[in-house]
């Protein structure tokens, strides 16, 4: 006899769920990040959500420790360095990661009040993400520059 657990999974008579395929069972759900198909609208459109909801999470933790932008400092550009190994970031369009990146950047830091808007009135720049090769995957980064843009001209 099979029923449904509190989680909403099937269980047999132990309380044990019941899977499909075992070898999958707590093993991550690894999805590359890939802004084309973003751009494009491919895939589930659940799984894009989910995907932009774990990014924003994943750099909310780090963002929140951030000091607040003054209105001194505005308008701000914001630019991204990126550190990855050559066998895994050398098969895809820099701009295709970048601005899916900026995008959720960009709606954390309004989220966690380091700035106030995201509209540009207070965002002037977006556009510049520096590539780095490093050796190994354990070198893999990600800087956030956030600096008052000295070059806007209104």
């Amino acid at each position: 006899m099979c029923k449904f657990d509190r989680k909403n999974r099937l269980v047999d008579r132990f309380n044990t769920p019941i899977v499909k395929n075992t070898r999958s069972v707590g093993t991550p759900n690894m999805k590359k990040i890939n802004g084309q198909e973003f751009y494009k609208g491919v895939g589930n459109p659940i799984i894009r959500s989910k995907m932009i909801k774990e990014m924003k999470s994943f750099f909310r933790r780090h963002i929140k420790l951030a000091s607040p932008i003054g209105i001194e400092d505005y308008p701000i550009k914001i630019s991204l360095d990126i550190y990855m190994p050559v066998d895994r970031g050398m098969d895809f369009d820099l701009d295709n990661l970048s601005w899916v990146y900026v995008k959720a950047i960009s709606d954390v830091l309004v989220d966690c009040d380091i700035i106030i808007n995201d509209t540009v009135e207070y965002i002037t720049n977006t556009g510049e993400c520096q590539f780095h090769i490093v050796e190994d995957s354990t070198k893999r980064k990600m800087i956030i520059n956030v600096f008052k843009n000295w070059n806007y001209e209104s």
